[in-house]
């Protein structure tokens, strides 16, 4: 049931992502374009780049926004597949416990001791928290906080390097 719940949860970020990439490709388009006709597609001459760059600014609550809406959906999307393969391990190590057990019983040995160290070590891989993977790196900041961050702690490392 899980495992469904993921993939269908992967798959409506993958739709967003590719979603958002679009837009974003088709605003870029959008802001060197000039004029489009039947049969023909102007654009904007480079050589006149306070044009390009107005037109950009234009479309900069538009892109934003989307950008931000990628890197999230792109975030997301890659969590849900790191679960998804969380629970195929599970599901995998569920398989072949029973499949361990049954090889036991065919033993025709009466050693409960066999059995009790299939059973805890069984237990400790599946007692396992799929999402502990995903608290090391969540990765909730947006681009500008990173990129802040980024440059205070290159900043406290030249610090240290220079006394």
């Amino acid at each position: 049931m899980i495992g469904i719940y993921t993939k269908l949860v992967t798959s409506s970020y993958s739709k967003l992502f590719y979603s958002s990439i679009s837009v974003l490709v088709l605003v870029a388009l959008l802001s060197i374009t000039q004029e489009v006709g039947l049969f023909f597609i102007k654009f904007v001459e480079i050589t006149d780049l306070s044009k390009l760059a107005s037109n950009i600014l234009y479309k900069l609550p538009i892109v934003l926004p989307v950008l931000w809406l990628t890197l999230f959906a792109s975030k997301r999307r890659s969590e849900s597949q790191r679960l998804q393969q969380e629970y195929a391990h599970k599901e995998a190590l569920a398989k072949s416990y029973q499949n361990f057990k049954m090889q036991i019983e065919a033993l025709d040995q009466s050693d409960p001791d066999l059995m009790k160290k299939l059973l805890v070590s069984a237990i400790d891989a599946v007692s396992k928290n799929a999402s502990d993977t995903l608290d090391k790196k969540h990765g909730d900041k947006s681009p500008m906080h990173e990129g802040v961050d980024g440059f205070l702690s290159a900043i406290e490392r030249t610090k240290k390097a220079v006394s």
